[in-house]
């Protein structure tokens, strides 16, 4: 199954070349990650003062498979700060910011994902495609985007039947493609949080280095929201521009700056 080679990122662009959103590549890529357990988040509630309401802010840090992970440049504006400092732990809405702001623009950020090892061979390059950007695609390029389509297409028919009729079949399935799922329309996302949590254990048994990340799936439409409301100015598409339109990380609890850049 073509689904099981790629990254969220790699995989999107295949299906949909430069029509793609930088927002969508980036929340892909973070969930991929905490799939992995690269990455894990972690609640830390406050109280200023007895007068104030108890708090809660959800934090980002390394998993327990960071340090033997080898990521991707595409993943890096994510975990750059990490390599840095693995002790770190960042506030979510901080490394929303930080995803963006090292991404710089949607083109050398789909720059990133396609030169990548796994997807290099499906599209072609000149000098005008790390310029201006832009996505070729090979003709094995077009073949794969041709299979991707119908094994997204398939799943999306038959993961929810399995959800229901055949849950350890489902979550199988869902272990092989990874962070693909939340490319998948029409998924109950608390479904899959159920099954993941009656067989998480089994899983972990079977596979402790797959294992699925506690949180990724209760927490998906918060990660969408945030997404969507932070640097919000790529929705025009394509020409997005270089600068990534976010503000700086500096100041904001829990954050230590946005690191720099690579």
């Amino acid at each position: 199954m073509n689904l099981t080679k790629f990254t969220p990122a790699e995989t999107w662009v295949i299906l949909h070349g430069k029509d793609v959103l930088l927002r969508d590549l980036l929340k892909f890529t973070l969930l991929d990650l905490l799939l992995k357990q690269v990455l894990v988040t972690e609640e830390v509630q406050r109280q200023p003062s007895k007068k104030d309401p108890v708090m809660v802010y959800k934090y980002l840090r390394a998993g327990k498979n960071f340090a033997t992970y080898k990521s991707k440049a595409h993943e890096d504006v994510f975990l750059s700060i990490f390599k840095k400092n693995p002790a770190t732990s960042v506030l979510f809405r901080n490394m929303v910011k930080i995803g963006f702001e090292k991404s710089s623009s949607t083109r050398r950020y789909l720059y990133r994902v396609i030169t990548s090892e796994n997807a290099r061979d499906n599209f072609k390059f000149h000098f005008f495609t790390s310029m201006f950007g832009g996505v070729r695609y090979s003709d094995k390029g077009i073949e794969i985007r041709f299979e991707l389509q119908k094994e997204v297409k398939a799943l999306e028919a038959t993961l929810p039947k399995w959800m229901t009729n055949d849950k350890k079949r489902a979550l199988e399935m869902l272990t092989q493609i990874g962070g693909n799922v939340f490319l998948l329309k029409g998924l109950d996302f608390e479904m899959a949080r159920l099954i993941q949590d009656e067989l998480l254990k089994e899983m972990t048994q079977q596979q402790p280095t797959t294992a699925w990340g506690s949180g990724c799936w209760s927490t998906f439409d918060t990660f969408d929201s945030s997404f969507n409301s932070s640097c919000s100015s790529d929705s025009g598409g394509w020409d997005w521009g270089g600068d990534s339109g976010c503000s700086s990380c500096g100041g904001d609890s829990g954050c230590g700056g946005c690191g720099g850049g690579d």
